[in-house]
C-alpha cells in the first residue's frame, strides 16, 4: 500500500504545474500515488505518462470538495494531501510527514510552514532560497516586523489549539491521516470554500492538528497568495487572521461565502449540542436613582485623545448622562485633562484605578454608576452627535433587549475615515454564529442590571482583552443582543492603539477560551451533564 495519496487539481497547466510536478517527482519518500484532475477542462496540461505514480482523472466535480472526496474516498493510502498547483513541494517533505505522523500517533493531521517566492521582475528582491535548501533549525529573514509576512521570507502557520473560527492560516499543504479523514465522515461537497474548516471543525474534537516547524513547500505569486496584500490589510485593524484585513475578514465576505462558514459552523454546534435555540427572558431594568446613563471610559496614557472621546458625549443631543473616566495609572496628563473637562460640567467625574487592567477598570465604573444604561466608549475613540438618543431610544422600546449594538465606522489618527473598509456592520451576528466571529460591534448600551447580574466583567481571565466578548456572550444566553442599523461610533486607528500592544496569541487564546467556556455552558443550557 502506497503510504501517501495526493491529489493536483490542474487549473492552469504551464509552469505552474511544471514546478509542482518535478518537485513531487523528486521526493526522497517516493511510495505515494499522484491523482492529477483536470475537472473536465480542456487545459494544456503536459502531463507526463511514464511515472507509474501518477493516474490523470478527467471526471466533473461540482467543486473542489467533491473532487477529494471523490479521490481520498476510494484509495487505500496512510496519508493524504492535495498539492495545490503553483507550489513546488520540499523534496523531503513526504518523508517528513511521514515520519511526524509515526511520532505521533494522536494526530489526524499535520501542517507546515512556508516560504514565499516573488519574482526577480516584480519585485527587484533575490528570491528566498527554496524549502530543500534550508535547514529544519534555520529559520529564514521576513521583511514583515514581526507579524509573519512580507514580500518575501518564511511565513510561519500557526493553529492556536481548540481554534474554532476559519480565520487561521495552515499553509498551502495541510496532509491528513487516512484513518482520521474517514473517521470525520471526509469532505462536504456541500461546500464550495468552506469545506477544509468543516472537516477541521468535525475532526479537532478527536484528532491533534500538529505544526511542523519547517518549511514544507515555496509558494509563487500566480498560486494566489498574496502575502503581501494581507499583511497591508492586517495591519490597519491590528488583528491577527488570514485574509486581506487580517482577523476582520470575515466582515468582508460575500453573502454566498458567509453563509458556507457559518452553516460549518453552526452544524459544529449541533453536533457539540451547543446551538442555542430559546426564548430570551424579559429584562428588569434598574431603579432610575440618576442620570439616564452612565457612559464608562477607562484611560491610559491617552492625553491627545481623551478630551476628544468626552467632548463627543457632551456634544450628543441626549443630555441625561454621566461620564466616569477611569484612569489606569497614567503617567502623562490624561487626568489633567479630564479634571478640565470635570471643572467646566459637572457631569464628567474622574475614578482612579490602582492598577491597569481595563476590565477591573470597567468594574469600578460600574460600581460607581447610576444610570440605568452603561455605555462604553474607549479613550481614543468618539460618539457621534445621535448616540446616546438613539441607543436609549431602543432599549427602552425593546423589553427583551440586555444590549444594544451598533453600526460603526473606522478613522484615522487625525479623525479622518478610513474609506478602505466603510462602515462596519456586522450583519453576521446572532447569538450562535457570535462565537465563530471576532466582535458584535459598537457602540455598546447595557442594562446595568444584566452586567450586574451577570457579575460584571471577568477581570481574573479576560482582564486586558475580550471582556465584552465573553460578557456579550453570556447575555446573548439569556436575552437578546439588538441590532442598531445606524452608525453611532468612530473607531480611532493609530499606532498607539492598544490592540497593537496585545499579542496575536493572547488575543486568539482568551478568545478560543471564551468560545470554549460558552460551549460548556450552552449544553449544559441544552440538558447536557458534562
Amino acid at each position: 500500500m502506497n503510504r501517501f495519496t495526493l491529489l493536483l487539481p490542474v487549473l492552469r497547466g504551464g509552469e505552474a504545474l511544471r514546478r509542482t510536478l518535478d518537485s513531487l517527482f523528486q521526493q526522497t519518500m517516493g511510495e505515494y500515488r499522484l491523482f492529477c484532475c483536470t475537472n473536465g477542462r480542456d487545459v494544456e496540461h503536459g502531463l507526463p505518462c511514464d511515472d507509474s505514480r501518477l493516474a490523470v482523472v478527467h471526471d466533473e466535480f461540482r467543486n473542489l470538495a467533491a473532487m477529494k472526496y471523490h479521490v481520498f474516498r476510494r484509495r487505500r493510502a496512510e496519508f493524504l494531501a492535495e498539492i495545490p498547483e503553483g507550489i513546488r513541494l520540499d523534496r523531503e517533505a513526504l518523508e517528513r510527514l511521514v515520519q511526524a505522523f509515526g511520532e505521533h500517533p494522536d494526530a489526524g493531521a499535520f501542517f507546515g510552514d512556508y516560504l514565499e517566492r516573488p519574482r526577480i521582475e516584480q519585485t527587484g528582491q533575490v528570491p528566498v532560497p527554496d524549502p530543500a535548501d534550508v535547514s529544519p533549525t534555520e529559520p529564514t529573514e521576513t521583511s514583515g516586523p514581526g507579524d509573519g509576512f512580507g514580500e518575501s521570507g518564511r511565513i510561519v502557520t500557526r493553529l492556536y489549539p481548540g481554534d474554532l473560527t476559519e480565520r487561521v492560516d495552515l499553509g498551502p499543504v495541510v496532509a491528513y491521516r487516512h484513518a482520521a479523514w474517514l473517521d470525520a465522515g471526509g469532505y462536504d461537497p456541500a461546500f464550495n470554500t468552506a469545506q477544509e474548516y468543516d472537516l477541521r471543525l468535525r475532526m479537532q474534537d478527536h484528532w491533534e492538528f500538529q505544526h511542523l516547524d519547517y518549511p514544507l513547500c515555496s509558494i509563487f505569486p500566480e498560486a494566489g497568495r498574496d502575502a503581501v496584500a494581507r499583511s497591508l490589510g492586517a495591519s490597519r485593524v491590528f488583528s491577527p487572521g488570514e485574509g486581506p484585513q487580517g482577523g476582520f475578514s470575515y466582515l468582508f465576505y460575500g453573502p454566498a461565502e458567509e453563509m458556507e462558514f457559518e452553516t460549518a459552523f453552526k452544524n459544529y454546534l449541533r453536533w457539540r449540542g451547543a446551538f442555542l435555540d430559546y426564548l430570551p427572558e424579559t429584562v428588569k431594568p434598574a431603579a432610575l436613582d440618576g442620570p439616564v446613563v452612565s457612559v464608562l471610559i477607562p484611560f491610559y496614557n491617552r492625553e491627545r485623545f481623551i478630551g476628544k472621546a468626552v467632548d463627543s458625549v457632551l456634544a450628543g443631543s441626549f443630555q441625561d448622562f454621566e461620564i466616569l473616566c477611569i484612569d489606569n495609572t497614567s503617567t502623562d496628563d490624561g487626568a489633567e485633562v479630564v479634571r478640565d473637562r470635570a471643572r467646566r460640567d459637572p457631569r464628567v467625574r474622574l475614578i482612579r484605578s490602582d492598577r491597569n487592567v481595563i476590565a477591573h477598570a470597567l468594574n469600578l465604573g460600574l460600581k460607581e454608576a447610576r444610570g440605568r444604561y452603561i455605555a462604553q466608549l474607549d479613550s481614543d475613540d468618539e460618539y457621534t452627535p445621535e448616540t446616546l438618543a438613539v441607543a436609549v431610544g431602543y432599549l427602552e422600546a425593546e423589553p427583551h433587549c440586555a444590549l444594544a449594538i451598533s453600526y460603526y465606522e473606522l478613522m484615522e489618527e487625525d479623525g479622518s475615515p478610513i474609506e478602505d473598509f466603510g462602515v462596519i456592520k456586522h450583519l453576521e451576528f446572532d447569538p450562535n454564529n457570535h462565537l465563530r466571529v471576532d466582535g458584535a460591534g459598537a457602540v455598546r448600551v447595557w442594562h446595568r442590571s444584566v452586567i450586574e447580574e451577570l457579575g460584571g466583567f471577568d477581570e481574573e481571565h479576560y482582564g486586558d482583552f475580550a471582556e465584552d466578548y465573553d460578557l456579550v456572550a453570556k447575555v446573548a444566553e439569556r436575552w437578546e443582543v439588538g441590532r442598531i442599523h445606524q452608525v453611532l461610533y468612530r473607531y480611532r486607528r493609530h499606532p498607539g492603539n492598544t490592540d497593537v500592544l496585545r499579542s496575536p496569541e493572547m488575543k486568539i487564546a482568551n478568545k478560543t477560551r471564551i468560545r470554549h467556556q460558552a460551549i460548556a455552558r450552552r449544553r449544559m443550557l441544552n440538558g447536557y451533564l458534562d
